[in-house]
């Protein structure tokens, strides 16, 4: 593990701990309970030749600060008007610069569902997505073990939360292959090095189960990629840095979208 990654683990396992102290954990399920019914993030996500999970993120450790103004509400509308599956939104406010009210503030806002992306280890936060407003949450295969994801989806699945469960490397797609999964999310970015390299998706194609749907996660700046990943299956891909480092990520979404489709 990178030690920015090992740092950020570090750092949100005392967040975590002390925050479900502060807040209370019966306190935080009775919220989940009577939060409203999750919008289907799977069947968004299933609609077009192309499905774009598309990132909202104010910075990030490896990019530093990609949107000055950060407004997660109006790029939300941005990416829901130029065609976007369903959105990521950060949450992680330390290393990220995100919010938990990131959530409420974009689900108010458009009608697309919307998943959570941040580093969950312990249930505490799968209760608090569901009580801001997420409808998926993500499950990382490097920061949890193949029973820890197993119960935490089993509990996302009670709550109507959707699991993705992202893998990096042959490994980790052995740790959880034993699980009852329909997607798994691979993502470009190497853990050891955060390097990206797009053919690492194309490489966990030919180990991944065929019946097991892929989404594309991270370095995919191009029309060709989405081209290239749609030709051995892969219609479902989540992007956000190359959307993001421009002046208008809905329309920077847009152009992409229609570039694909030519």
């Amino acid at each position: 593990m990178h030690k920015v990654l090992k740092k950020i683990i570090d750092y949100k396992k005392l967040e975590v701990e002390h925050i479900a102290r502060q807040e209370g954990r019966r306190d935080m399920q009775k919220r989940a309970a009577d939060a409203p019914p999750c919008r289907d993030f799977w069947n968004a996500i299933s609609q077009y030749d192309f499905n774009v999970i598309a990132e909202l993120k104010h910075k990030s450790p490896s990019a530093g600060i990609l949107v000055e103004n950060y407004q997660p509400e109006e790029i939300a509308k941005g990416y829901q008007d130029a065609g976007a599956a369903a959105l990521s939104v950060l949450t992680d406010e330390h290393f990220f610069g995100g919010k938990r009210e990131h959530l409420n503030k974009v689900k108010e806002s458009v009608e697309l569902p919307l998943l959570r992306k941040d580093f969950v280890l312990d249930e505490f936060q799968i209760f608090e997505a569901k009580s801001y407003g997420a409808d998926a949450i993500l499950l990382i295969v490097n920061v949890l073990d193949s029973f820890q994801i197993a119960d935490y989806q089993a509990l996302a699945n009670e709550l109507g939360l959707f699991s993705l469960v992202e893998t990096h490397n042959p490994e980790d797609w052995q740790a959880v292959s034993n699980l009852k999964l329909d997607v798994v999310g691979v993502n470009n970015r190497n853990l050891d090095t955060l390097v990206t390299d797009v053919q690492t998706v194309f490489k966990m194609r030919e180990v991944v189960d065929g019946a097991v749907q892929i989404i594309a996660e991270s370095g995919l700046r191009n029309d060709d990629n989405l081209k290239k990943l749609k030709e051995i299956g892969i219609v479902r891909y989540l992007i956000g840095e190359a959307f993001l480092e421009t002046r208008d990520p809905g329309q920077a979404l847009d152009e992409l979208l229609k570039r694909a489709r030519d």
